[in-house]
C-alpha cells in the first residue's frame, strides 16, 4: 500500500484542527488522491484497505463505504460498484450521496429507480442537472423554479436550468437563464461564489451565442486555442482539426484540483459529438467540464471568423 504511514487509520470524526494531509485520512485523499489520476485505482485500493481496519466500527466502516462510492463514480464511472457501496453504507434521501445513486441507476439503464430517488419532496441543485441529463427537460425548469420559490439561490438554480436547457438544444430557453444569473449581483458584494456563479453564467452565455459558428465542417485545419473560467481559474484548450472534423480536443493548462474524469470525459464527448452541441457538463466536476465546453466553443467560433 502507497500511503504515509503517519495517517490516522481510525479517520476520526469531526478532522483534528488544522490541515495535515500527511495525517488526515480524508485531506490525504482530498490532496493527494483526487488531483492525480495515476493514483485513482491506487485511492480506491486504499479503501478497501480501510475496510479491513474497521470491520468492528460500524461509524467508520459507513464512512469507508461511502468514500469508496464516491471514487468508483467519480474516478472510474463503474456506476454498479458505486451504487452497491453507497447502498451499502446507507444513505438518507437527503444526502448528495442519493444523487449519485440515482444517476448510477440511470446510467445503468433502470431508469424507474432514478426516478423514485429524485421525485423525494427534498429540492437539490443536484436534481436540476440530473433531470436535464436524463431528457426531461421540462422537469428541470420546474424544480429549479420551484427551488427559487422555496428560497434556494437563484444564481444555483437558474445556471443549472440553463445548463439542461443546452444540454437540449434548447439554446433560447437557457440564454434567458443565463443572462438573469450573470446580470443579478449577490446581496452580499462580498460572496465570491455567487460572483463565480455570475462568471459562469456569463461564459456559458456568450458560448451559446457562438454555437452557430460552431460548424467544424466550415473550420480551417489547424489548431486553436482559446480559455474559459473554472473553479480555481481558467482552463486551456487546444482544438485541432483536419478535413472539416475534431481531431483531438486537449487540456493544455488548467489550475483544477477536484476535476476527476471531467476532462477525459468531456473532450472525449466534444469528439464524439463533433461540436459542443449536446455534451453534458459532467456530474463528476461540473465545472470544469463546463469550461472545456465553452472553451472549445470559443476556439471553434474564433477559427470561422478568423479571431
Amino acid at each position: 500500500m502507497n500511503y504515509p504511514k503517519t495517517l490516522d487509520l481510525k479517520w476520526p470524526q469531526p478532522t483534528p484542527k488544522g490541515w495535515n494531509n500527511r495525517k488526515n485520512v480524508g485531506q490525504f485523499i482530498w490532496d493527494v488522491i483526487n488531483p492525480n489520476p495515476q493514483r485513482w485505482r491506487e485511492g480506491i485500493k486504499f479503501n478497501h484497505f480501510l475496510l479491513t481496519q474497521h470491520t468492528s466500527d460500524r461509524a467508520r466502516t459507513k464512512r469507508v463505504m461511502s468514500s469508496l462510492g464516491s471514487m468508483y463514480f467519480r474516478f472510474l464511472q463503474d456506476y454498479p460498484r458505486a451504487a452497491y457501496w453507497i447502498e451499502k453504507a446507507g444513505y438518507r434521501p437527503t444526502d448528495g450521496q442519493a444523487l449519485i445513486v440515482a444517476e448510477c441507476y440511470w446510467r445503468m439503464g433502470y431508469e424507474p429507480k432514478a426516478r423514485e430517488i429524485l421525485n423525494q419532496r427534498t429540492l437539490r441543485i443536484g436534481m436540476i442537472k440530473l433531470w436535464g441529463d436524463m431528457g426531461e427537460t421540462a422537469k428541470a425548469v420546474q424544480v429549479a423554479e420551484s427551488y427559487v420559490r422555496a428560497g434556494g439561490s437563484m444564481h444555483h438554480a437558474y445556471l443549472a436550468a440553463g445548463d439542461a436547457c443546452r444540454v437540449a438544444g434548447q439554446f433560447n430557453k437557457a440564454l434567458p437563464y443565463y443572462k438573469k444569473v450573470a446580470s443579478t449581483p449577490p446581496k452580499d458584494p462580498k460572496d465570491n461564489r455567487l460572483k463565480q456563479v455570475r462568471s459562469r453564467a456569463k461564459a456559458s452565455a456568450e458560448a451559446v451565442e457562438l454555437f452557430e459558428l460552431c460548424d467544424v465542417a466550415k473550420v480551417p485545419d489547424g489548431s486553436y486555442r482559446s480559455q474559459s473560467i473554472g473553479y480555481r481559474g481558467a482552463v486551456h484548450i487546444q482544438v485541432d482539426v483536419a478535413n472539416g472534423k475534431i481531431t483531438k480536443v486537449a487540456v493544455t493548462q488548467h489550475q483544477e484540483k477536484q476535476f476527476y474524469s471531467a476532462i477525459r470525459d468531456a473532450t472525449e464527448q466534444i469528439v464524439a459529438k463533433q461540436g459542443v452541441r449536446g455534451v453534458d457538463a459532467t456530474s463528476r466536476a461540473t465545472i470544469t467540464a463546463e469550461a472545456i465546453i465553452n472553451a472549445t466553443a470559443k476556439a471553434l467560433a474564433g477559427a470561422r471568423s478568423g479571431r
